[in-house]
């Protein structure tokens, strides 16, 4: 009958010639009556028969064996077994004469471990009496009780966190138990990294993924003993709230965060205990965004690719173009783009240091923008290049590539003279179209008004693109009269000519990309 494996072995041994009270000088037997109990994994007595080898060591590990003795089939009732050591290869009182010895019992054929120092009681086979030894037997007891180490090793017996409290209610005391609170923890380890060997003390085993990137958050799940629901978790320089709770495992949300290792403590808000490991946040390459976030596909243009990792030795395709990095920094770049082929443009970022590449798309627009910039002041724009200048400083405020002009006509030119008169849609930035293009814009409606929202845009241009009469502030120098004005808001042709507006009162202009 094979025995269920040991969880502890719990030792009780006498002499029992000695106890029994042997006459003095009497030659001490080569004996010694040894008693255990066996308690299988789950704590319950085992019951059968059992293989039992003892050897005595000069030494708690390793070391040197000097006595050891099998005892096959042993009979197991209720836990509890009893075999005479010494009965084959008998103890000698030479054996206890050179220090300190220990007891190691395997089960058939697994080591119980730590060793059991012999103490107290074993030591009688080399006093040459019994009363030399034992005395007082109420102290010799007590004495067995303070220093023998019945759960293998430290805290003491007489420790207030020992004794025979049961922390972990599982029927055995705390004073026979390795690990009182059943945490997965030994006493001993607790007590090293000064935990309570009483409460239940959480243990960090690992993360899933192991690593992650600095440069967004990320779903990691921390992995390990001891969790309970409404822990804390602090994560670096953050404080997620875990999710998905279980004994074992608890999920967080995580980043953006600084590069480097962080400290991850999990503390049980039921008892404080807590336990910590560190995670690594790498420097991973990656691109966030490209401002601005499109050029014009017949135009040239600078734009800065912002992200994370970047560094000196790189390769940067961008659609048909290999550009080269400028005002590089670990986080930004700026390329020089020619004109290229309408559409989205793929663009590819390596590292040459290790190959790692970053990946995303850039649009070359086949289209025009048109927006309408309000309060762009008074009748006295500074001319025609004036109001030119007012568009272009609003499309770069609205980040808005490429070049724009105003819908604005006076005595010697207009929008007819001297516009790209585009064969591409017209639309708004949001990507409305209002126009298929030249000729539909100028046909006298639009397909969606420039604006949601109210607003009046100077312009003297009437609905094909030519000027109007001369209500122009005079060429738009000047803040005496009137000028012809569009409403923003319609579609109709009206959006250009709804009629006049005085010089001295502030407006908006139309800004068309050319």
């Amino acid at each position: 009958m094979t025995a269920p494996t040991p969880r502890r072995l719990l030792v009780a041994a006498t002499t029992l010639g000695l106890l029994l009270g042997a006459p003095l000088q009497a030659i001490v037997p080569g004996q010694m009556d040894f008693q255990g109990l066996l308690l299988d994994a789950g704590g319950s007595p085992v019951n059968g028969a059992v293989d039992l080898t003892f050897t005595l060591y000069d030494a708690p590990s390793a070391g040197n064996p000097l006595w050891t003795e099998s005892h096959p089939s042993v009979q197991v009732v209720d836990g509890v077994y009893d075999v005479p050591l010494g009965a084959t290869s008998p103890l000698t009182p030479g054996l206890l004469s050179g220090g300190s010895v220990y007891l190691e019992i395997e089960v058939s054929g697994e080591t119980l471990s730590p060793r059991r120092q012999l103490l107290a009681v074993p030591y009688a086979l080399h006093a040459e009496t019994a009363e030399a030894l034992i005395g007082d037997t109420a102290l010799f007891v007590d004495q067995v009780m303070q220093h023998f180490l019945f759960d293998g090793g430290a805290p003491a017996n007489d420790d207030p966190s020992e004794g025979l409290g049961d922390a972990d209610g599982d029927g055995i005391a705390n004073f026979l138990e390795a690990d009182n609170d059943d945490d997965g923890i030994p006493d001993t380890a607790e007590l090293g990294q000064g935990s309570d060997i009483n409460l239940v003390t959480p243990v960090i085993t690992g993360f899933s993924p192991p690593s992650a990137p600095g440069a967004w958050a990320t779903p990691i799940t921390i992995l390990g003993t001891g969790f309970e629901p409404g822990m804390t978790v602090s994560f670096g320089v953050e404080s997620p709230i875990p999710t998905n709770p279980t004994p074992t495992s608890m999920d967080v949300l995580v980043g953006p965060h600084p590069v480097g290792t962080a400290s991850v403590t999990v503390t049980r808000t039921s008892n404080g205990e807590a336990a910590s490991a560190d995670f690594d946040f790498e420097q991973t390459l990656w691109i966030d965004r490209i401002d601005p976030g499109w050029l014009a596909f017949d135009q040239g243009g600078t734009v800065t690719v912002q992200g994370s990792g970047f560094e000196a030795a790189m390769t940067v395709t961008f659609g048909t173009e290999n550009p080269t990095p400028a005002n590089l920094t670990p986080n930004s770049f700026d390329v020089t783009l020619g004109p290229q082929p309408a559409g989205l443009a793929n663009v590819t970022v390596t590292r040459d240091s290790n190959g790692e590449s970053a990946n995303t798309s850039f649009e070359f627009r086949d289209d025009r923008v048109v927006f309408f910039s309000g309060g762009a002041g008074d009748g006295n724009l500074g001319g025609v290049a004036g109001a030119d200048a007012i568009c272009a400083a609003a499309a770069t405020t609205l980040g808005l590539p490429g070049t724009y002009v105003a819908w604005i006509a006076d005595s010697t030119t207009s929008p007819a003279l001297r516009f790209d008169q585009s064969v591409n849609p017209y639309q708004r930035p949001d990507g409305t179209k209002i126009a298929d293009d030249w000729a539909d814009l100028t046909d006298g409606s639009l397909d969606a008004a420039i604006v949601a929202v109210g607003g009046i845009a100077r312009t003297n241009v009437a609905t094909d693109g030519t000027a109007l009469s001369g209500d122009h502030c005079a060429d738009f120098t000047s803040t005496i009269g009137s000028s012809a004005v569009g409403n923003a808001t319609t579609a109709d042709g009206t959006w250009t000519n709804s009629g006049t507006h005085p010089c001295n009162a502030s407006s908006g202009l139309y800004c068309f990309q050319q």
